[in-house]
């Protein structure tokens, strides 16, 4: 996981680090359609629903940050573009920088 100092800096030496950077929002929906997500599981082993499950996906997210803010690349995903267009958005940036 990128959690780890260790794969983080492993990863690194294998090529370009991406924080895909989601909105909670858009996080929420999709991940209230999994049910393998440990950490986003009631105590009936059940996915989080709602409020509750946009607050868990939010402290997950604030306790990840600085792991994530050490990616080669942040990139921002901008709500209403399709994942074409983002992708492209992605590419674009990558090549900018020279990772690609």
């Amino acid at each position: 996981a990128y959690m780890s100092a260790d794969n983080r800096d492993l990863l690194r030496s294998s090529g370009t680090t991406v924080w895909l950077d989601v909105p909670v929002g858009i996080l929420s929906t999709r991940l209230a359609r999994k049910n393998h997500r440990p950490l986003l599981l009631d105590s009936s082993g059940t996915t989080l629903q709602g409020e509750a499950l946009q607050e868990r996906v939010t402290e997950l997210l604030e306790a990840r940050r600085p792991a994530y803010a050490e990616a080669d690349v942040h990139f921002v995903w901008t709500a209403g573009k399709s994942p074409q267009a983002m992708t492209d958005a992605l590419v674009t940036q990558l090549r900018a920088q020279g990772s690609v």
